[in-house]
């Protein structure tokens, strides 16, 4: 009965809480002096005999029982960007599209987030403007008017989150293998290439080949990074700029040089980035004194270039553009989006290699 006293005494407490239990020495008046018995009153009522036995083994016992349990360690997924460029250029006007895809895939391939913008840029060749400005089909929301101005009843970004939710649980091949239809003569937009699914066709009726292509490029990015997060938020970016471009002037021909720089991002749910990766194009125009394109040089993006970029070949590099940007990639990792605009810079000076460069102030990286 006394035994039974203790052991309901010790419900709800730890093995260290068991052991640290309130004892007190029977006195020399009492009967069997010596005996370490419990200082509580209420449970001396019902249990006087000695408990350091007592103590020690249901301590043991708790222990044994509860062996330490590790964390499952948290998945592991990729982080990959894909772009597809496509050129529309006139004789009077630059113009082409990039397609970019940001897609997180797990360890069996099998995308788990996607995010699709499109760098869409334009400029005439008779008004070159190196201060021109440009947003991204995503980034112009509403006020890219796919609906005003056609049978859709979904704007472009719409249209692009129901793909990118599509190809959720699907690996790069699959989205490369995802059934297609030509628009007939009696439809909207004949020749165009769109999803023969009609349950996604209701909500993404878009020519779709370049979303495809993008996706499985960045499904299976070579340059992908790698991180683990039992969960994250998923993000894609295009800045452009034509700051490079060139009028015609005394008898030499000038360029238009929009050029775009991407990345994508996962995030925790503090906003730290587990993973970025980055990549660019350089496409450029060559105009006339008449204002006419006469040629245009796009070679692929900076990093399917790789080596063949020639970043060290032709500079004091001592990395190629994809080394550097992987490099920056890593340092920009368990920071915010605010610490990594906020991070320390300085221009190169006149004593450099590219002066007036702006570079990070950060000697390590």
């Amino acid at each position: 009965q006394q035994a039974a006293a203790f052991e309901d005494y010790c419900v709800g407490k730890t093995a260290d809480e068991v052991l640290a239990l309130p004892t007190r020495v029977r006195g020399e008046n009492e009967p069997h002096p010596g005996y370490v018995v419990t200082a509580d009153e209420t449970l001396f009522a019902s249990c006087s005999i000695s408990i350091p036995g007592f103590q020690s083994v249901i301590a043991k016992a708790a222990k044994n029982a509860a062996p330490e349990v590790e964390e499952a360690a948290a998945p592991t997924y990729k982080l990959g960007l894909g772009v597809v460029y496509s050129d529309s250029s006139t004789t009077t006007q630059a113009a082409y599209s990039a397609t970019v895809a940001a897609v997180v895939v797990d360890e069996e391939g099998k995308i788990v987030d996607c995010r699709i913008d499109v760098a869409q840029n334009k400029m005439n060749g008779d008004a070159v403007d190196p201060d021109a400005t440009f947003l991204s089909k995503y980034e112009k929301g509403y006020d890219y008017n796919m609906v005003k101005f056609s049978e859709a009843t979904n704007e472009w970004f719409q249209q692009a989150d129901a793909f990118a939710s599509y190809v959720i649980g699907k690996t790069g091949e699959e989205v490369a293998a995802l059934p297609t239809r030509v628009r007939g003569e009696d439809e909207p937009h004949p020749g165009y290439v769109v999803t023969a699914d009609e349950t996604l066709f209701a909500s993404c009726s878009i020519t779709v080949t370049e979303f495809m292509e993008a996706v499985k490029k960045a499904a299976e990015d070579p340059y992908a990074q790698s991180f683990q997060a039992d969960g994250f938020t998923l993000g894609v970016a295009c800045n452009s700029t034509a700051e490079d471009s060139t009028a015609p002037a005394d008898g030499k021909n000038g360029a238009i040089k929009m050029y775009v720089e991407f990345a994508a991002a996962a995030v925790d749910g503090e906003g730290k980035i587990l993973a970025c990766v980055t990549d660019a194009i350089q496409p450029s125009h060559e105009v006339d004194d008449f204002g006419e394109i006469v040629g245009v040089t796009y070679k692929g993006t900076k990093k399917e270039l790789g080596y063949d970029y020639n970043m060290v070949k032709y500079s004091e590099a001592t990395n190629e553009w994809f080394q550097q940007a992987g490099a920056f990639e890593d340092y920009c990792e368990g920071k915010t989006a605010d610490e990594v605009l906020a991070l320390p810079t300085r221009v190169r000076g006149e004593n450099e290699p590219h002066p007036g460069y702006v570079v990070t102030a950060d000697e390590t990286l």
